[in-house]
């Protein structure tokens, strides 16, 4: 028996409040948890008509993208919205999360094909199946529907970024208001520096405290760009990944606002001021961490995201030293063709994948490659792009595979560390895991949930011994040279 029971719900990429059917209950004298459709299901099409072939194709579109996105999307569930000549159409899907990642894409698939038996005729549909959900909605310039009346955030809700961005995506956030929460991008405030912009510590109004990036950009390109990426980015939700709150444009000034992270960055911990502070356990913990982080954006978010400039200061720390993955401003996509040679380069020479700086050939692989960096930095306590002082002259990355090669990478651990504290057979493994992120062609590289499969179980990595790279740092002046 299913029964489906009413909860409200906020579109995730609307902010609006509606009356959704997405609560399962159901009870069998047999283990249905695997189960994914049923015999017998079918359309229901609402009551109320249409426009006559109103937005037919971007309807189908939309329900279309949520049954390819829903599946690859952490907790399996999406909404969405589309609109044209003053209709906008809106879709939610979503699975169980007892199924499979397969097991959700043929539900939806099938749930989609039943949806489709609405269109154009009724302005809403949904389809039920034994472990999914599906509906689409359309609604008109009247801007009501069913009595149920949108309702847009108030004006005293600006100022609450911090809860008011969670379900609802960014907020578009007055450039005084941040300006006054930094105190006027005062020196006192500021968190850090980079190439794309400074980040600065503000206090809103309600007393919440919020990271602002101040980006320098200035082409009418950068501001087009800025704006589809606050977009994507405001729809990335993940335990350990920084969450975009809002965002302002004033002319050539563009600032996202971020939540804040009281411990700073991660190389503040490991050869900053903090230096010592972190033990074992926090350390591989943050290792996961990043590796989870970086596995959803690469395969579970609806599309691949390749960060691209992974390195210890884009690792941020809470209040509990809980890390999350920072700094998505050199964000691209990954095209269709799983690869693509970028004239521009971004990211930092230390951590960048030789195929990456060299060639400009960028794929996941290169965040692989910059993770397996960061986890030497985060064993060893050293930077990857400085040399060590005498009586060894050479890169963090050389030096590993030196230690590797001739049977001690326990030597590479942070003298910091309590010996006690840890494993030395695991703290081996982790160093081989970190290595094999790092050959070369990145084709021999793990993907990142391979690494996180890797990196928990309690099994060794023999079956899988790292290569040496043929690109490797040895030269003061430079990060790679041929061997």
């Amino acid at each position: 028996m299913l029964l489906l029971l009413s909860s409200e719900l906020v579109l995730v990429r609307t902010g609006l409040v509606l009356p959704m059917m997405v609560c399962f209950l159901r009870y069998d004298r047999n283990n249905f948890y695997q189960d994914t459709t049923l015999t017998g299901n079918a359309p229901i099409c609402g009551n109320r008509t249409s426009r006559p072939n109103a937005l037919n194709p971007v309807a189908q579109q939309l329900l279309n993208d949520l049954s390819k996105a829903t599946p690859r999307i952490s907790g399996f569930f999406a909404a969405t919205k589309s609109e044209e000549s003053g209709v906008a159409v809106y879709g939610v899907a979503q699975c169980a999360e007892t199924i499979t990642e397969s097991g959700c894409q043929d539900c939806l698939t099938i749930a989609y094909k039943n949806i489709e038996g609405c269109l154009p005729k009724n302005a809403e549909g949904r389809a039920v199946d034994a472990a999914c959900f599906m509906r689409k909605f359309k609604q008109e310039e009247s801007g009501h529907y069913w009595g149920c009346s949108w309702r847009k955030p108030k004006a005293a809700e600006r100022g609450n970024i911090l809860g008011g961005t969670e379900l609802r995506g960014p907020v578009s956030y007055r450039f005084k208001d941040l300006k006054i929460a930094t105190k006027d991008f005062n020196e006192s405030n500021k968190l850090g520096e980079g190439g794309f912009g400074d980040v600065y510590k503000g206090i809103l109004k309600n007393g919440n405290v919020v990271a602002v990036k101040k980006l320098a950009m200035f082409s009418s390109r950068a501001k087009a760009d800025f704006e589809t990426e606050v977009r994507l980015i405001s729809n990335v939700h993940h335990r350990n990944l920084i969450r975009l709150l809002g965002c302002s444009i004033k002319g050539a000034e563009l600032l996202l606002a971020y939540e804040y992270m009281a411990n700073g960055s991660l190389e503040r911990y490991l050869y900053g001021d903090k230096r010592g502070m972190l033990n074992w356990k926090q350390r591989f913990n943050i290792i996961c961490g990043t590796a989870r982080g970086l596995a959803y954006l690469h395969e579970q978010f609806h599309v691949c995201i390749i960060h691209r400039d992974i390195k210890s200061s884009n690792i941020l720390l809470d209040d509990e030293f809980q890390m999350k993955i920072a700094d998505f401003g050199l964000v691209r996509l990954l095209p269709e063709d799983q690869s693509h040679v970028s004239t521009k380069f971004a990211g930092t020479l230390g951590y960048t994948a030789p195929e990456y700086a060299i060639h400009g050939h960028l794929t996941e692989k290169v965040d692989v490659y910059s993770f397996g960096v960061v986890v030497l930095e985060i064993i060893s306590g050293r930077r990857s792009n400085t040399m060590q002082i005498e009586p060894v002259t050479e890169y963090l990355l050389e030096q590993a595979w030196k230690l590797h090669e001739t049977g001690m990478p326990e030597k590479l651990v942070d003298e910091t560390l309590d010996p006690n504290g840890y494993n030395e057979q695991e703290v081996k493994k982790i160093i081989e895991i970190a290595l094999m992120c790092t050959q070369s062609p990145a084709n021999l590289r793990p993907s990142v949930s391979e690494v996180v499969v890797m990196l928990l179980s309690d099994r060794s990595t023999n079956t899988r011994t790292p290569s040496r790279p043929t690109i490797i740092s040895m030269d003061k002046s430079t990060q790679w040279t041929h061997r």
